[in-house]
C-alpha cells in the first residue's frame, strides 16, 4: 500500500517536472517597435515603450504580471493561456492568446491586440 502510494506521488511529480520544462517559441522579451528593446520601466514612462518578457509560465510588463495556470496550442503558432494577471491594484484570472506570426508576437486580449518585434539576446 504505501509502495502503491509512493509509485503515485512520483507519477504526479515526475508530470508535474515534463510539463514545468516545456518551452514555447514565444518565450522571450518583445517590444512594439525594435528601438524600444532597450528601454527600461523607469527611464521610460511610456508603458508601450517598454518590452515584455514571456516566460514558460509568467508575461511580465512594466504594469503588468501574468502568471499561467494553463498553456494549450490553439492551432498552428497560437497558444490560448489561463492566467491569474496583476496590475494596477487589481488582481483577476484571464484568458488570453498569443500568436506568432514572421517573429512577431500578438497578444490577443481585448480589442486592440498589440503586436511586438523579438528583441535581441
Amino acid at each position: 500500500m504505501l509502495l502503491a502510494r509512493f509509485l503515485a506521488v512520483a507519477a504526479i511529480l515526475t508530470a508535474a517536472d515534463m510539463a514545468a520544462a516545456q518551452t514555447y517559441p514565444f518565450e522571450g522579451r518583445w517590444a512594439r517597435q525594435a528601438s524600444y528593446c532597450r528601454n527600461t520601466w523607469g527611464r521610460v514612462d511610456n508603458p508601450d515603450r517598454v518590452p515584455i518578457t514571456v516566460a514558460t509560465r509568467r508575461l511580465q510588463g512594466p504594469l503588468i504580471t501574468c502568471n499561467f495556470q494553463s498553456v494549450t496550442a490553439a492551432g498552428a503558432n497560437r497558444w490560448r493561456i489561463t492566467a491569474t494577471c496583476e496590475g494596477e491594484g487589481e488582481r483577476n484570472r484571464e484568458t488570453f492568446s498569443l500568436s506568432l506570426a514572421n517573429d512577431r508576437l500578438t497578444w490577443h486580449w481585448g480589442s486592440q491586440p498589440p503586436t511586438y518585434v523579438r528583441c535581441p539576446r
